[in-house]
């Protein structure tokens, strides 16, 4: 071995393994299985804290106002539904009708959750759309999946308010 030429390094997770890199917050010799690219540099799993954002960490209270405001929303979108619009619609206009239940759902369980996000919030917002749709059906005495009116009410409310819980 040279004088100029360095001992080599190891990675302080995996001791068998060489390597050339270092975190670039405390210098530590890292491997690339360990190490994690955050927006300034390769980091070790330390140095990185790699968190979720804030409005994914959800707890049970936030799952619970889900809940009441898919439930409020779902109750009072169907009665008014059975009220103003007993009939058939119209596909074009079915699918306007969808994408206000769709946005109401989510936006009363961003409102009730403080913007929370996710999976969860994505299912009570589209349980509160089918809970809108019984509410109709059962006010207008009409079975479920009686129109196509209907079911494309449905999958655009549901679509719309998913999509915007993501």
């Amino acid at each position: 071995m040279d004088a100029s030429e360095e001992p080599p390094l190891y990675c302080a997770r995996h001791s068998s393994t060489e390597t050339l890199l270092h975190c670039g917050r405390c210098d530590t010799p890292i491997c690339p299985r360990c190490m994690v690219q955050t927006p300034v540099g390769g980091r070790c799993p330390d140095c990185a804290q790699v968190r979720k954002p804030p409005m994914y960490i959800i707890g049970a209270q936030h799952y619970l106002r889900a809940l009441a405001a898919a439930s409020f929303v779902g109750v009072v979108a169907g009665y008014a539904w059975a009220q103003f619009l007993p009939g058939r619609m119209g596909i074009f206009f079915a699918a306007i009708i969808g994408l206000g239940l769709g946005w109401a759902n989510a936006k009363a369980s961003e409102l009730a959750t403080g913007r929370k996000r996710g999976g969860g919030m994505q299912l009570f917002a589209a349980s509160g759309v089918v809970l809108a749709y019984a509410v109709r059906s059962a006010l207008l005495g009409s079975p479920i999946g009686n129109s196509l009116d209907d079911l494309i009410v449905i999958t655009v409310a549901v679509l719309v308010a998913t999509t915007q819980l993501r």
